[in-house]
């Protein structure tokens, strides 16, 4: 009997402590809940709304011919270069080389590569050769042939590099890379084509938000993220909000979701996103986002300030 009441007791003191967990997180969000402002995590300090020259004007080529990298179909009927056949390089299912070329952001003097991927184990027999050719670009047309190559293949194996050069030490400059195959008579019989950027490795940005004063009715605002150039931005939808509290810039325990995925902002471009404030009362505000240059080495963390009356 005592060992009964005993266990009782004991499950009796668990579902309280479990009721009690529960009853933390209704209405309160966070550690410390939402009104515990004192308890909150300290944020990050003083941090710049803008990076660099916001009224920077870029003299480059033609915006439109700048990433995304990974979707070249608009270039096909608009340089000198048409689909891929498919009789070499897969493609719709067809051919029977994977390939590899260099793409994306990249600095001057780095290295620009060829590769082609067979998938025999005795390796897959071409006897062709094969154009390298690295131009720049004057928006979609080809100003000028910087490198020209022609490169003997007999037989492929599982990756084997066909060439490497080195881009030239030139700034906001489009190139691209193209891989010819050549039959006997030098008529080509499948290509394939990427783009490389090499802007001046700079960001120059800004964060602010649509408005700077907001009431506590209002249940959202609007995030601008505005890239002047010449880089192209790369940043996810995830966002922190601090609040001013006495001297402090401290985190406000909000539980957010955030969908995983990566964005770009090309140069001239804005990024707008929706900020949930619905919960927060009167007070002097930041929202902070972290952004990076996409291809190079350069971080920023932007914070836009806003007031709730």
């Amino acid at each position: 009997m005592m060992r009964f009441f005993i266990a009782k007791l004991l499950f009796l003191f668990v579902m309280m402590m479990i009721i009690a967990g529960c009853g933390q997180g209704e209405g309160n969000i966070g550690s410390g809940g939402l009104n515990d402002e004192s308890n909150w995590e300290i944020g990050q300090g003083d941090l710049p709304s803008s990076i660099g020259d916001i009224e920077k004007k870029v003299d480059m080529m033609d915006e439109q011919a700048i990433p995304p990298f990974h979707s070249l179909e608009y270039l096909w009927d608009k340089t000198p270069f048409d689909e891929p056949t498919g009789k070499w390089f897969m493609h719709n299912g067809q051919g029977v080389l994977g390939y590899g070329l260099t793409t994306g952001t990249k600095k001057g003097g780095d290295e620009f590569a060829v590769t082609f991927i067979g998938h025999k184990d005795e390796g897959e027999p071409m006897n062709r050769d094969v154009r390298i050719q690295l131009s720049e670009l004057d928006g979609y047309d080809i100003k000028e042939v910087i490198v020209e190559e022609i490169v003997y293949i007999d037989t492929v194996g599982s990756n084997e590099q066909i060439f490497s050069g080195e881009l030239p030490h030139k700034e906001n400059v489009l190139y691209m890379l193209s891989a010819e195959i050549l039959n006997e008579n030098e008529e080509v019989e499948d290509s394939f084509i990427s783009l490389i950027f090499v802007p001046k490795p700079e960001m120059n940005a800004a964060l602010q938000t649509d408005k700077s004063l907001y009431e506590q009715s209002d249940n959202d605002l609007t995030l601008i993220l505005q890239n002047a150039g010449p880089t192209v931005l790369f940043y996810g939808t995830y966002y922190t909000i601090e609040k001013k509290v006495e001297d402090d810039w401290r985190v406000v325990p909000l539980d957010m979701a955030f969908h995983d995925i990566g964005l770009y902002s090309k140069f001239g471009e804005t990024y707008e996103q929706k900020v949930d404030i619905s919960q927060l009362n009167a007070g002097q505000y930041r929202v902070i986002k972290d952004i990076s240059v996409e291809g190079l080495d350069i971080t920023q963390t932007l914070a836009a300030e806003f007031i709730i009356e």
